[in-house]
């Protein structure tokens, strides 16, 4: 009917996620142009690189063209490997550089109307297909409010598909609850595995997040962060792969203990956290 209607195949940005593709612009046009000139050593971003909420940017080849592959990821529970889903985009050079030379312009609108209205989600079992024939699994449910605590979440970090971290206010007090989910009737519902941290709890963490980082990338598990109410932040490593593990500990004979109450974040759903941290904190220092 001569209009121009959106279809299913494309990415939304937040604000958060929008402001961090903009700090890899130059990384991403020094990878692209790498990339077109041969020069496979200089393209940094043959890995993805995360700008939150499960979304990541990478330029990668296609059909003997090199794209700009901005794309939701899911976390593999087979391997723990994050794949690609079918919520993405990929730009060729030339799409790429027009949106280089808009970026002021849609920084500028994004400053003015905030986040942009979410799409409606594929429904779970419409599983969609990538470029390469390949089955990519549907978009996820979102989280239900419901768990939220009273007033809601005022700040929400996804972590995984099934983890999220959300800054809520429950019985009166402002909370960091870091939890996983699962589904039942097409919502997200919070399960027993997680913590939350109070504000004394959640000040003593973000005080010592970048010794935390360092231990957690030098695979140190002799490190330890006790904080307050007997909980403990440490390294462990579980089949080859570091985990960061925030645990309210018991005493037994003599001997702490680690309890039930607590989560294990893999590296990247440390590091998913870890960019959000500053977000979390504001949000924590709320009256």
């Amino acid at each position: 009917e001569g209009r121009l209607l959106p279809t299913k195949k494309g990415v939304t940005l937040n604000p958060e996620q929008w402001e961090r593709l903009t700090q890899l612009l130059g990384q991403i046009r020094s990878s692209l142009d790498s990339a077109v000139s041969g020069d496979l050593a200089g393209n940094a971003l043959q890995t993805p690189q995360d700008i939150g909420g499960n979304r990541k940017v990478s330029v990668q080849p296609y059909n003997k063209a090199w794209l700009v592959h901005i794309r939701e990821y899911y976390e593999c529970k087979t391997t723990g490997e994050w794949k690609p889903g079918a919520k993405g985009i990929n730009l060729t050079v030339d799409q790429w550089a027009t949106l280089e030379a808009n970026v002021g312009a849609i920084s500028r609108s994004m400053a003015v109307a905030g986040s942009p209205p979410q799409p409606q989600a594929v429904a779970r079992g419409e599983a969609g297909a990538g470029e390469g024939g390949s089955a990519r699994p549907a978009a996820p449910v979102q989280p239900s409010s419901s768990g939220a605590g009273q007033g809601g979440a005022h700040v929400e970090v996804a972590l995984s598909d099934r983890r999220f971290l959300k800054v809520r206010t429950y019985n009166g007090r402002l909370q960091a609850d870091f939890r996983e989910y699962y589904e039942k009737d097409g919502q997200l519902l919070p399960g027993k595995k997680g913590i939350s941290l109070n504000k004394n709890q959640w000040l003593s963490l973000y005080e010592h997040l970048k010794a935390v980082d360092a231990a957690a990338s030098g695979n140190d598990t002799s490190y330890g962060l006790d904080l307050p109410g007997s909980r403990r932040t440490t390294i462990s490593n579980f089949k080859g792969r570091t985990l960061v593990d925030i645990r309210e500990w018991y005493e037994k004979d003599g001997a702490q203990r680690p309890g039930r109450k607590g989560i294990s974040l893999a590296m990247d759903q440390w590091r998913r956290f870890y960019d959000s941290a500053a977000s979390v904190h504001a949000a924590m220092q709320q009256a």
